[in-house]
Order: structure tokens, then sequence, then C-alpha cells
């Protein structure tokens, strides 16, 4: 007989968990054969390239004055050869996002530089000092459910340190890979089931599409097949399922206090505007206004569509700002 289960009702109909939130992405990646599968994937790692081995790290990083905050990394990992590898979900944009990304590439990069020390002196205490600037390599991969930017068009970008000297010579290698940031724009992955060809296409594919999917996809990847299973609603345990549920209520509480917040917002500046033109005879104040809540609410990661429907914009006039 069938086991009967009791569903969170804001999981019923639903076949596969969402990725994108908290709960089940790190679920998703808390097996090792599947994150080394996706790393490799994101980074173009293969053959000897590839990463072998790795070991998960305690995700948490005390970071602040005066008083010091707990920051907690979705995923964090080292992988044998000694770089350590930090994964982020991100479902929304907000102020100081990038400030933000490369904050916390820098806390990782002064954790990774302790655990070398400790090693350095467990190992040979005398060398210590030779490899006194010594610097493991963090990479930061960073998975967005936004646009960077309004017209970004490509899904896969890195950051690294380059030499505006060396550029302008035509020489576009990075000057230090020590720190190293990914980000992936998931709107502008647009590939279907039958485009898929690399082992990223596969994932992204699966971290976009996967809370939606009714079936599992026929894909050609044994462990991105496996992610699918692993993500069942029906065989997750109720821990799993009531912290899933918890994250899309505070979620869903957050986008609606923005959407209210940006309407107010709009709300006024219109009013705000039709004021002002009525005064000087003209609707300059109007416009003038719309364009500034319209870039406020791109800014909070709100849809053209709806920004459109409240400014009076077209979404062309919205892009362009």
């Amino acid at each position: 007989m069938k086991e009967q289960r009791n569903i969170p009702i804001e999981l019923e109909g639903k076949t596969f968990l969402d990725p994108k939130y908290d709960p089940a992405f790190q679920e998703l990646f808390s097996e090792k054969d599947t994150l080394k599968h996706f790393l490799n994937g994101i980074l173009h790692l293969e053959g000897s390239d590839a990463i072998q081995d790795l070991e998960y790290r305690t995700p948490d990083i005390r970071f602040g004055f005066p008083d010091p905050k707990l920051v907690r990394f979705d995923v964090l990992a080292q992988c044998q050869s000694g770089e350590f590898v930090n994964i982020e979900m991100q479902r929304a944009k907000h102020s100081f996002f990038k400030d933000r990304a490369i904050l916390y590439g820098a806390m990782l990069a002064i954790q990774a530089k302790k655990n070398l020390e400790r090693n350095n002196v467990n190992e040979n205490k005398d060398l210590l000092g030779n490899f006194r600037y010594q610097m493991p390599k963090v990479i930061s991969v960073w998975i967005c459910n936004f646009k960077l930017e309004s017209n970004s068009i490509e899904y896969h970008d890195e950051w690294s340190v380059y030499s505006k000297h060396s550029l302008e010579q035509g020489i576009i290698l990075p000057v230090s890979n020590v720190l190293k940031y990914i980000f992936i724009e998931l709107p502008n992955f647009q590939k279907s089931l039958n485009e898929l060809t690399t082992v990223e296409d596969k994932w992204l594919y699966a971290l976009k599409n996967m809370g939606d999917e009714e079936e599992s996809p026929s894909i050609n990847d044994s462990i991105v097949q496996k992610a699918y299973d692993r993500l069942r609603v029906h065989t997750n345990p109720l821990e799993i399922l009531s912290k899933q549920v918890e994250n899309m209520l505070t979620e869903a509480e957050i986008e609606e206090r923005l959407w209210e917040n940006a309407q107010k917002g709009l709300q006024q500046g219109l009013e705000q505007g039709l004021q002002q033109g009525r005064k000087e005879g003209h609707q300059e104040g109007k416009l003038e206004q719309a364009h500034k809540m319209a870039k406020a609410m791109l800014g909070d990661g709100i849809p053209t569509a709806r920004i459109a429907a409240y400014s009076g914009l077209t979404e062309k006039e919205i892009l362009a700002l």
C-alpha cells in the first residue's frame, strides 16, 4: 500500500521542489557527486582538469564591526587541489548586490588564507614566512534569478582582476586568478530541452525549470536525472518540505512588500508629476517622476510588464532607462 503523507498545502500539485529556494538548493547540492558534476559543468572543467574530489566546509563566517554578524554561505566546499568554492542562489536583486558578491568573496578569501596558514604551520613551520602572502584560489558562483543589468543578454559571465594597460594592448588574461566570480543570469538562459549540449546547459535548464516540471524531462545525464529524483516532493522528509514552505512564504512576503512600496512610491511620484505638470503647463514633471520610479522598480527586480502597467511607459522605454 502506498504511504500516505501530509504534503504542505503550498506544495500540493508540485512534483519537484524548486531549487531556486535555499532549502531545496542546499539539499540538492548536499550530495558530493552532484556538487562535483555541477561545478565541473559551470567551470567548464574536463579530463585531468576536472574536480576529482572535494570536502564541504562550515558555511558560517562572522563578519562586521563593532558587533560581528553571522554570514551563511549557501554551499561552501574546498576542492582537493586547494580551491575554495562558494555557490549562492539569489532570487531577487537588491541594493548593493554586486558589493555583496565582492564582500562574500573577500570574506571567503580571508577564511581560505587562514586555513592555508594553519596547514602550512602543521606541515612545516619554518617555511611559513616564505609563504606569508600566498593566497589559495577562491571561486564565487552566483546563480541569479534576475538580470544583473536590464539590457544584459548573456547568461554566463566571469569577473577577475585585469590590468588596464594589458587590456589596451589586447591582452585579456587576468593578472591574478586568486579571486574569481562567476555570474549566471537564469532569465537569459533560453535553451529548450532539445538544445542542451553541455553539462552546464543541463544544470541551468534544471535549476530554471525544475520547480514547474510535472515529470522528469529526458535529459541525457544520469546525475542530473538523479537531481530531479532527489527533489521530488513526495520523497523528501517533512523537515525539508517545511523549510521550503517557510522560505517560500518569507520570499513572497518580501516581494509583496517591495511591490507595495514600489506602487506607493510610483503613485506619489505620478501625483507629484501631475501637480508639477499643471503648474508649469506641461507634462515633463509627470514623465520625469515616472522614469525615476520605473528605475527604482527595475532595481528591485520587478518585471517590466508590471512597471509598464503602472507607469504608463512602454516596456521599450523602461528597458532604455
